[in-house]
């Protein structure tokens, strides 16, 4: 399914970007009123039917073409069943979720791979020195490569600890659960904090960082996801969740990751990307003496429509061509 988004307008895209102001305008404090907004309810309803109309059919198509054995998508891979009147609800509302999930979460990764990149020349010069080993040095090449043959992405070791490391860095969200009666959180000194009536946030951001899990935690270093086990630097069990864990983990990170990669592997090579955070601060006037770091990082996280996790002022960058 093509929407062309970047070259001509599409409506399915609009909706969708509508679609995810208004359902982080409920998650977000700072956006009140457009959370109690009277209209609000009508405006999800019609971005949905607006997605349903362009997906529906494109759904019902791919059924009438199955052939499993050259499936290529998930639809592909859909055994139609006409007598349950819900599937093409269930499908349709898989795929939105599945492109929701890719949008935000996705390209605020993206842009934070870079940031990282740019910061860490030793790291940068390690994957594209990979790169060129898996796909050839002829960059025109790599997107047919990557085509022919998927498998090559699982053997790209830096591209995947770059990946990684990014996401432990700068997690691009985390999980709301409702509490219940019974469930109670306990903290170091041993006190009860009843759930029930309250909702209760996973913070991933907080425990990626953590020094007591993570050897020189603040700092970007791929090569913690390469080490052997025994080593200092070796990911302790469990501390790394940037899509949660359990039976309710986020169902698109295998696809994000793949995505990444691809992103990664067609990119890297192509182009330098330089933050400019001094320049923008030069521009509009903000005093080098003004609170602007976090933890000596300019391009600390904040909230904001529907960006729920970029890079702050959006990464002022310069972007050449290699």
């Amino acid at each position: 399914m093509k929407f062309k988004s970047q070259t001509e307008p599409s409506e399915f895209i609009d909706a969708l970007l509508d679609q995810l102001s208004w359902m982080y305008a409920v998650a977000l404090p700072t956006h009140v009123v457009a959370a109690f907004h009277p209209f609000r309810s009508w405006y999800v309803w019609r971005n949905n039917q607006k997605m349903e109309k362009l997906l529906r059919p494109k759904i019902q198509e791919r059924f009438a073409m199955k052939n499993l054995s050259s499936a290529k998508t998930v639809l592909e891979h859909i055994e139609p069943d006409s007598s349950n009147p819900k599937q093409l609800e269930a499908v349709s509302g898989h795929l939105k979720t599945m492109m929701a999930i890719g949008y935000d979460t996705t390209s605020s990764t993206m842009t934070y791979i870079f940031y990282c990149l740019s910061k860490n020349p030793t790291a940068l010069r390690k994957v594209r020195l990979e790169l060129d080993e898996v796909l050839g040095t002829d960059l025109t090449k790599a997107a047919n490569t990557i085509r022919e043959s998927p498998k090559v992405l699982n053997e790209m070791p830096w591209v995947s600890a770059i990946i990684k490391e990014t996401l432990r860095l700068y997690t691009p969200g985390g999980t709301v659960r409702q509490g219940i009666s019974g469930f109670d959180l306990v903290d170091a000194a041993g006190r009860l904090f009843p759930t029930e009536g309250c909702y209760v946030s996973d913070n991933p951001g907080v425990y990626h960082r953590d020094p007591q899990l993570w050897p020189r935690a603040n700092e970007f270093l791929p090569e913690r996801w390469l080490v052997a086990p025994g080593d200092e630097l070796f990911p302790p069990a469990g501390a790394f969740r940037p899509f949660v864990a359990g039976p309710r983990n986020c169902i698109g990170q295998e696809f994000v990751q793949e995505e990444l990669k691809i992103f990664l592997a067609l990119t890297a090579r192509e182009f330098d990307v330089k933050a400019c955070y001094d320049e923008w601060d030069q521009m509009h006037g903000i005093s080098p003496d003004k609170f602007t770091d976090f933890m000596g990082d300019r391009g600390y996280q904040i909230l904001g429509s529907c960006h729920l996790d970029s890079p702050r002022e959006r990464l002022p960058c310069r972007i050449t061509v290699r």
